[in-house]
């Protein structure tokens, strides 16, 4: 079961937030290997995304996926039915959080602790433009009040919806609109329809922290990235010519 990392302080007068990270999927590319216990960088998939969490100093946070993930104080819920995609996990996860803010995770962000702190910053830089007379509208012209989240875009222009902070009250009013009179809405249905609906800012990866991994190659690629470079005493000496 994985370690609950300790929380970092959250500085006064920041918002409160919550994290919830999505480890519900059958991980089909990876041949069905359980994403959450990949290990990469010293870690599984899964300690980086609840590390991400405690980075930014998330109140609480809960894992969306199979029983036994993870130990209190994270909560663990499952979307109904099972593998009912990521859509449906969102709203499972929703149900046990209560802070006006929340980081939304796809548990196969090998950077994930910096993805989350990128995203606070620009979450930081949002509510502060909003807050002074000068400054309440961003530089695409959206007036910052009026945002309901930012999320990652990557270089080739990507919207990676689920390497975002959303604020709780727009996820709540998406996950009703597409869950339907019937409820069904939800089952299978891509995450971009329910986050598309939202009034979103999209933050430039310049970096590429937020590389995720959906294959075997993608994995290797990522513990290569992890690997640290070798140190001058790490390197075998010469051997002198006999």
């Amino acid at each position: 079961m994985t370690e609950v990392p300790v929380p970092s302080p959250v500085p006064a007068g920041a918002p409160a937030l919550d994290a919830l990270v999505l480890a519900g999927g059958r991980s089909s590319r990876l041949g069905g290997t359980d994403k959450a216990g990949v290990v990469v960088g010293g870690g599984t998939l899964l300690d980086h995304a609840l590390a991400a969490a405690a980075r930014i100093g998330a109140q609480r946070t809960v894992v969306v996926g199979p029983p036994g993930l993870v130990a209190a104080p994270v909560l663990s819920v499952q979307e109904t039915p099972a593998f009912a995609g990521p859509a449906a996990g969102v709203a499972a996860g929703l149900a046990v959080l209560s802070a006006d803010w929340v980081l939304v995770l796809a548990c196969d962000l090998p950077r994930a602790p910096d993805v989350a702190v990128t995203l606070r910053a620009a979450l930081d830089d949002l509510l502060d433009g909003a807050d002074s007379a000068d400054g309440a509208d961003g530089a695409d012209g959206t007036d910052a009040a009026g945002v309901d989240g930012l999320c990652l875009q990557d270089a080739g222009g990507r919207v990676q919806w689920l390497a975002g902070i959303y604020r709780r009250a727009a996820l709540d009013a998406a996950v009703t609109a597409l869950a339907g009179a019937d409820g069904q809405g939800l089952t299978g249905a891509p995450v971009g329809r329910l986050l598309g609906q939202l009034r979103l800012r999209t933050v430039a990866d310049a970096t590429g922290v937020g590389a995720d991994v959906d294959t075997w190659q993608d994995v290797e690629r990522a513990r290569t990235d992890a690997a640290p470079s070798p140190q001058p005493h790490d390197r075998p000496e010469a051997t002198p010519p006999t």
